[in-house]
């Protein structure tokens, strides 16, 4: 690689990278997230800086579950 083209991509990728803040957060945010059993689940809550989100995961109860084929699956993937 010579020198130019070697500039040039560390131009950019300081650009790109720090410039529009594409890899760095906010500097002393760093989000929590608790996952606690609660009767028929479990409540997922996520603390950041814009406060406290939860939300809940209810267990099923297996009558809705179909079971899916090996084609199935494949043609996910197709």
């Amino acid at each position: 690689m010579d020198i130019i083209t070697l500039a040039a991509a560390k131009k950019y990728t300081k650009e790109t990278a720090e410039g529009l803040g594409a890899i760095k957060g906010q500097d002393g945010v760093s989000p929590t997230i608790s996952v606690e059993d609660i009767d028929g689940g479990h409540r997922v809550t996520i603390q950041d800086k814009d406060g406290i989100k939860s939300f809940e995961v209810l267990n099923g109860d297996g009558e809705n579950i179909k079971p899916i084929s090996n084609e199935e699956i494949e043609n996910l993937f197709k």
